[in-house]
């Protein structure tokens, strides 16, 4: 029947088993090999996958069959979803587990279904059958994996080599190479997959490998084989045409790919390296042409013992060198020192041999009497590395051990000889390697050395000690400690101040040559004086008479100003010109009083008491004040309060600190001395002696590159001191290296007095050449009958000003910005950024000594360019600034 009743009931049924279906597929396992018939050894996957689970899924024990063995690669949530159906939303997600799975004998074997639940619910699924077949008896394809040697010490360099061995392709095949055909085959034929025991980590010699940089030098640009889990790139190795024996007897011939790594064996035991194999598809010849043959060819294991070297006769100063090498030694630098100076000395180890981690304890060789700092050790480079400019250029492998040594006694003569030793791997037996001793001065302090060596003191006796030999002494004069520091501040002032000077000179000459040609202005000049005095004359006056005579002096000195007759000046005359004045209201109101005043008085009448003849004599003093000019100028008043306000007291050095930095430096405690002398200075006080005696101080310290900067500010203030320049182009000779700019900039030879001179030098040269120059033109203007000379002179003056000008601001800008420098530690690198770990920016680093220019400041680091060629940042408390 079909009726609606039926018809509901056969959709409910419907959808329940849809339902039922989609719950039973959410929890059902589906288990899949990746090639269910291998080779044996061959490697495959076998994967579990549990598709839309709503639960938590756990894995109770991993698969097991007798002659397979199981290696569980990942196992967890693949992928995760959300389905909406009528607004309710339901997240599901794909679980999966992975295992390397690897028989060994051949035949067939049943992988059953492991054990796993879904919300405790066991989840089924099915199990899976994997076939393994024998090897295939085949030419095409071999593999050898060796050692250079299996029974090694501790430390012996061991070279791992496998060779990929592809038979040529036969005709007709235009080329002989057997990997023609791959990535040009009609199905795009993948290359072979080769597999290799140290990659990605070999079980020993992990100290000195890296997988990627292995990689990066076997890579090939064109054809090669795969490497595991490396898409789209082939690797070659070295690559060679070699003849192989064949199953008949006959020669073929083969193309072979060799892969080599040599590690260090840096661990005890017993290693068992597993085969080299390659898995894939080449091309194989058949009647009907090439076609593409799958190939699974392995190695036999390689069995490495790695053990420790003989305790027999083991020298006491081994450190673990396994190998074969040789030892040399450069002479120490300089040959002759005083106690404490440094001296530096180079030890070089080459030869066959790992030598990194490989140390020479020279503090404890040499015993007492010498301070060792810590060795800059420099490896030579990798095969086929650019040689970085300053590098040794030394063939071969080797070690370069750079130490600073200090006697600390006057009997030592020499560097005694430095002991290498090793393990001899080709003899089996340990060898030890001396270098010469090498004679070496060592004076005590305080010592003289010959003639030719400046001496600053003149000869006294209390601090006259010569840093070293070659070095002038150290100036004891307190006569000499005066503050040399000075500021640009009043010079500015003092040149602002010429150019006002010479304008208001100017107008004031000029004025005076207008007031030659012209009378009237000379009236008009003369006329608030001739005024106030007829105006005083009449306030002696009494009765009418005054009236009458200060109303006369009021239209004489509008006739002054007007240059008019006295007599034409009318009473309305002096209305106008005192509303035009802005005289205030109650004056005006006292000068009309005064007008009427006066000319009733001219009738012999209008007397006054005094204190209203006082009124009216006030507003008339107002009235002349108020029309008078006002443009005097107090210019050279205030010119000299500037120039005041430029004397500055500048502070008095301190003798006491001075003396007690002299004593340290006479009892041997340099850095004491230095820091003393450094204390004397501040931003109001600078000495160049001071700063001299602090470079010799920290030059007997043993730090350069403070001993540099100290000097380096001297010749500031003691330009073309032959006792600065001596000390500190010896301080200059005991660099490692040479990191100087190549050529002199253009703008010095320009300004070529700059390094010759100070600051307050160059800027007063600048104030007395301008100063000149406005006396010359003041000259050409007042005497205009001179010549053409002044006129000369002015502008050559003025030119010549503002090019010492110029110097004076540049030497005050290298002074001031603080962005000088030295390095104060060696082996300080050139960084890309400023971290730690960041990235070497140039591969020779920086050693105590070294300027710099600083070229930005962040955070406690320094960006600096070195030679104005090399940039980079370095930690801010490596280095000292000025």
């Amino acid at each position: 029947m079909d009726g609606p009743g039926n018809r509901a009931a056969w959709r409910v049924a419907l959808m329940a088993c849809l339902l039922c279906g989609t719950v039973a597929g959410q929890q059902r396992a589906r288990c899949s090999l990746s090639d269910p018939a291998p080779f044996e050894g061959q490697p495959v996957l076998y994967e579990v996958l549990i598709r839309r689970v709503s639960g938590e899924v756990e894995l109770k024990e991993d698969p097991e069959v007798e002659g397979l063995t199981f290696e569980r690669l990942r196992a967890g949530v693949r992928s995760q979803g959300t389905i909406i159906v009528n607004g309710r939303v339901s997240r599901h997600a794909d679980w999966a587990a992975t295992w390397r799975v690897v028989g060994e004998r051949r035949g067939s074997y049943t992988i059953p279904m492991p054990r796993l639940t879904a919300d405790d619910d066991v989840v089924p699924g099915h199990p899976v059958t994997l076939k393994i077949r024998p090897a295939a008896q085949q030419e095409d394809v071999r593999v050898e994996f060796q050692a250079s040697a299996t029974d090694v010490v501790l430390g012996q360099a061991v070279e791992l080599t496998a060779d990929v061995f592809l038979k040529h392709l036969p005709p007709p095949s235009q080329s002989r190479d057997p990997l023609t055909f791959h990535d040009q085959f009609p199905r795009q034929m993948s290359p072979p997959e080769l597999s290799l025991p140290w990659l990605p980590a070999p079980p020993f010699g992990t100290s000195g490998f890296d997988a990627n940089a292995w990689m990066k030098s076997v890579m090939s640009e064109g054809r090669g084989l795969r490497l595991p889990r490396v898409n789209r790139l082939r690797f070659t190795g070295q690559v060679s045409d070699v003849q192989l024996p064949a199953a008949d007897g006959e020669q073929a011939a083969y193309r072979r790919y060799r892969f080599s790594v040599n590690l260090r064996a840096d661990q005890l035991g017993t290693f068992e390296l597993g085969s080299a194999a390659v898995e894939g598809s080449i091309a194989f010849k058949t009647p009907r042409g090439f076609v593409k043959e799958s190939r699974f060819v392995r190695s036999k294991p390689v069995t490495v013992t790695i053990s420790e070297p003989p305790a027999t006769g083991r020298p006491a100063g081994f450190t673990g060198a396994v190998g074969r090498f040789a030892l040399t030694a450069q002479p120490p630098t300089p040959t002759s020192v005083v106690v404490g100076a440094p001296v530096y000395f180079t030890v070089v180890v080459s030869g066959n041999g790992f030598l990194d981690g490989v140390e020479m304890d020279l503090a404890t060789q040499l015993k007492d009497g010498w301070q060792v700092d810590p060795p800059t050790i420099t490896d030579s480079l990798p095969p086929g590395a650019e040689r970085p400019r300053g590098f040794p250029d030394r063939p071969g492998k080797w070690r370069q051990f750079e130490y600073k040594l200090r006697p600390s006694r006057e009997d030592i003569s020499a560097v005694p000889p430095v002991s290498f030793a090793y393990f001899d791997v080709e003899a089996g037996d340990y060898r030890t390697l001396e270098t010469p001793p090498f004679p070496l001065e060592v004076r005590p302090v305080g010592a003289r050395t010959g003639s030719g060596v400046l001496d600053a003191t003149g000869g006294a006796p209390t601090t006259g000690e010569l840093v070293r030999a070659g070095l002038s002494a150290n100036e004891d004069d307190l006569n000499k400690l005066g503050n040399q520091q000075t500021s640009p501040w009043g010079f500015l002032i003092i040149g602002g101040c010429l150019l006002p000077l010479w304008f208001l000179t100017g107008a004031w000459i000029r004025r005076r040559q207008e007031l030659a040609a012209d009378p009237a202005l000379g009236r008009r000049r003369a006329a608030p004086g001739r005024a106030a005095r007829r105006l005083k004359e009449a306030m002696a006056l009494q009765g009418p008479d005054s009236l009458t005579a200060a109303v006369a002096a009021l239209c004489g000195f509008v006739g002054d100003l007007e240059d008019r007759p006295e007599e034409a000046v009318t009473s309305g005359d002096l209305r106008r010109l005192a509303a035009a004045s802005g005289l205030p209201e109650d004056d005006l109101q006292g000068l009309e009083e005064l007008l009427e005043a006066g000319e009733a008085a001219s009738f012999g009448a209008g007397a006054l008491d005094e204190v209203s003849r006082a009124r009216l004599f006030a507003a008339a003093e107002a009235f002349l004040g108020a029309a008078s000019s006002t443009s005097a100028s107090k210019v050279v008043g205030l010119s000299v309060l500037l120039l005041a306000c430029c004397a500055v007291s500048a502070p008095g050095q301190d003798t006491g600190l001075f003396q007690q930095a002299q004593a340290a430096f006479s009892e041997g405690r340099f850095e004491d001395a230095a820091r003393a002398y450094e204390a004397m200075l501040s931003d109001d006080y600078a000495n160049g002696h001071v700063l001299y005696n602090m470079g010799n101080a920290w030059v007997r310290a043993g730090s350069l590159g403070r001993a540099v900067g100290a000097y380096r500010r001297a010749l500031w203030y003691l330009p073309g001191d032959a006792n600065v320049a001596r000390n500190l182009g010896e301080a200059l000779k005991q660099k490692r290296q040479d990191l100087s700019a190549d050529e002199e900039p253009v703008v010095e030879k320009i300004f070529f007095w700059r390094t010759r001179t100070t600051f307050f030098a160059q800027a007063l040269t600048a104030v007395v050449l301008g100063a000149l120059a406005c006396v010359c033109s003041l000259v050409r203007r007042l005497r205009r009958s001179v010549g053409a000379v002044p006129r000369v002179a002015s502008w050559v003056g003025l030119g010549v000003a503002l090019l010492f000008a110029t110097s004076a601001w540049m030497t005050w800008e290298e002074q001031s910005s603080g962005d000088h420098g030295a390095v104060i530690q060696d082996d300080t690198r050139l960084l890309q950024w400023p971290a730690t770990d960041a990235e070497t920016s140039y591969e020779q680093p920086l050693h105590d000594g070294d300027e710099f220019v600083v070229v930005q400041r962040r955070d406690g680091w320094l960006k600096v360019r070195a030679a104005d060629r090399y940039e980079g940042w370095i930690p801010g408390d490596r280095a000292v600034t000025w």
